[in-house]
């Protein structure tokens, strides 16, 4: 984003919801074994995300996402 990087994902927003209403969830995911990946972790887990089902990939680096914004500030 213009703004800088943002930590998103539906699966991990929907997990992180569910905590915050009290709901037990877990996350199933892969992150990289990269500087990403490790900030990912630390933001999921000060969120109280259950992280114990998210794998580390030896290879694979942590998916990204660019976002633009146009002068209404909609999204692409």
């Amino acid at each position: 984003l213009p703004t800088g990087a943002v930590l998103g994902g539906a699966p991990a927003n929907f997990c992180y919801r569910l905590q915050s209403l009290g709901v037990h969830a877990q996350l199933v995911s892969r992150l990289g074994n990269d500087k990403l990946g490790t900030q990912a972790r630390e933001q999921l887990e000060k969120l109280g995300v259950d992280l114990s089902l998210v794998q580390t990939d030896p290879k694979i680096p942590t998916g990204t996402v660019d976002v633009t914004l146009d002068s209404k500030g909609s999204a692409s």
